[in-house]
């Protein structure tokens, strides 16, 4: 999990190896978001505790497709907005909102009022409000 996004990378895996652990900090870490500075264990064994139970809640108890689950419940949590900064930790990663294929076909508010020629400069000002938090929490 990106501590300051919260952006959390997940796999179902049956049992975890060396190797493995390399190959998933490759794939879905360095290959998408780059280098980080640190791994923190601690963020990440609270967030298990959070998919496990949003898993549960889809599921029940006693359901084994769990691992079909877990791309759901990551994308609910990367599009839910987190109290500790208002924000989702997509538009944090991505610099905007997600946008799903029903708002593309029927637009919604979100997507009606957007103003293509204003939405770059609107980009690089969240980007710079980003950088800023980002800059803030390092001070901390």
């Amino acid at each position: 999990m990106d501590y300051f996004t919260k952006w959390i990378e997940a796999k179902a895996v049956a049992t975890i190896t060396g190797s493995q652990v390399k190959k998933f900090v490759w794939d879905n870490i360095v290959c998408q978001f780059g280098l980080t500075g640190e791994i923190i264990y601690g963020l990440a064994k609270r967030e298990n505790r959070s998919l496990g139970e949003g898993i549960k809640s889809r599921l029940g108890e006693g359901n084994k497709n769990w691992i079909e689950e877990l791309p759901h419940i990551l994308w609910a949590h990367r599009t839910m907005n987190k109290s500790s900064h208002g924000d989702t930790p997509f538009s944090l990663t991505y610099g905007t909102e997600a946008v799903i294929p029903v708002e593309i076909r029927i637009p919604t508010y979100r997507t009606a009022v957007v103003d293509a020629a204003h939405n770059d400069e609107e980009l690089r000002q969240n980007l710079d409000l980003l950088e800023e938090r980002r800059e803030r929490a390092a001070i901390r």
